[in-house]
């Protein structure tokens, strides 16, 4: 038996949709050991809470609107390292889970799975372990098989995460000004983000971008066609 297993763990949910923040906490709390000691709607609220409540697991939704809950996670690791990060998110995990692994989150699950897996990813990560898929499991161990190496082939993980974070805000219809104000950048970044990404993917010209980045917010195929 874990030293976890003999005490209630402490959860906290940060989700800006409270349907799923309340189907949640009720899912949490109905387990032996688990309790939910907060929620938060939007990622400052949360930063502030979960510094002051210490929980030993925060679930963070990783799209919150205009705000990333990736950023947060990366922030946490330096404000409160000692609580475990676990990532919930509607976005492809193979875009996403190996980043949050490397920024220090321990688990990354869809959220069409979360009903099934929350309880079991929550207590894995309280232990320490690391909490994929099997899919994307198999998808890193295979990479790591063949050294390492990535397709040749344009790819979305050619994308550095700020890069990652213009080309959803993009999608979500913010102008280079509006992603500079939420991004604390200069506008003149933003626009040089926008042509690194045109040339990691190979997209000939704004519209192209435009069409990319608005199916990756929405969580359609993100293969260029």
């Amino acid at each position: 038996m874990t030293e976890n297993a003999k005490r209630t763990l402490r959860i906290f949910l940060m989700d800006d949709h409270p349907i799923v923040t309340d189907g949640l906490a009720r899912l949490i709390d109905n387990e032996a050991g688990l309790k939910v000691c907060g929620t938060a709607m939007d990622v400052e609220t949360a930063r502030e809470a979960i510094i002051k409540e210490k929980p030993d697991v925060a679930v963070l939704d990783l799209a919150m609107g205009k705000d990333s809950g990736l950023e947060l996670a990366a922030d946490l690791r330096h404000v409160a390292p000692d609580v475990k990060l676990l990532l919930l998110s509607m976005y492809d995990e193979q875009v996403y889970a190996e980043r949050a692994l490397q920024i220090g989150a321990l688990g990354y699950i869809m959220k069409e799975e979360a009903a099934d897996r929350i309880i079991d990813a929550i207590r894995r990560v309280a232990d320490g372990k690391v909490v994929l898929s099997e899919r994307m499991t198999d998808f890193l161990l295979h990479r790591a098989a063949h050294n390492g190496r990535k397709s040749q082939a344009p790819s979305i993980e050619q994308l550095s995460d700020r890069e990652l974070e213009t080309l959803r805000l993009t999608g979500m219809g913010r102008t280079s000004r509006e992603i500079a104000e939420q991004l604390h950048l200069s506008i003149k970044t933003v626009d040089n983000y926008k042509e690194r990404i045109k040339r990691k993917l190979e997209l000939r010209n704004a519209q192209e971008l435009a069409r990319y980045a608005f199916e990756f917010a929405s969580n359609r195929s993100t293969d260029k066609t």
